[in-house]
C-alpha cells in the first residue's frame, strides 16, 4: 500500500507541477501578447509624429513663402508710394500741368475749363 500513497503523491505532484508549468505559460504568453501590443502602440505613434513632422515642415515652408509674398507687397506699396511722392514733387514745378497733358487722361476734377 505504500506503493499506491506513492503513486498517488507523484501524481499529485505531477499535477499540481503541470498546473504551474500552464500558469506560467499563460503569463508568458500575456506577456508577450502585451509586449507586441506595445511595439505596435510604438511603431503607430512613431508614424504619427513622422506625419506630423512632415506637416510642420510643409506649414513653416508655407508661412516662409508668405512672409516673401508680404515682404514683396510691402517693397511694391512703397516703391508705389514713392513714385506718387515722386510725381506730387515733379507736378509742383510744372507750371501748368493740364497744358501738357492731353485731355482725355485728366481726371474730371483737374481740367481746365475753358
Amino acid at each position: 500500500m505504500i506503493c499506491l500513497k506513492e503513486v498517488t503523491l507523484v501524481t499529485f505532484s505531477v499535477r499540481v507541477f503541470q498546473e504551474l508549468v500552464e500558469e506560467e505559460t499563460r503569463g508568458k504568453l500575456a506577456a508577450q501578447s502585451k509586449l507586441r501590443q506595445e511595439a505596435d502602440e510604438k511603431e503607430a505613434l512613431k508614424e504619427r509624429l513622422d506625419e506630423e513632422e512632415e506637416t510642420r515642415h510643409a506649414l513653416e515652408k508655407q508661412i516662409q513663402d508668405l512672409q516673401q509674398k508680404v515682404q514683396c507687397c510691402v517693397v511694391v506699396f512703397f516703391v508705389r508710394i514713392l513714385a506718387v511722392i515722386g510725381t506730387h514733387f515733379q507736378l509742383k514745378n510744372v507750371h501748368n500741368f493740364s497744358q501738357m497733358v492731353p485731355k482725355k487722361f485728366l481726371i474730371k476734377g483737374f481740367q481746365n475749363d475753358k
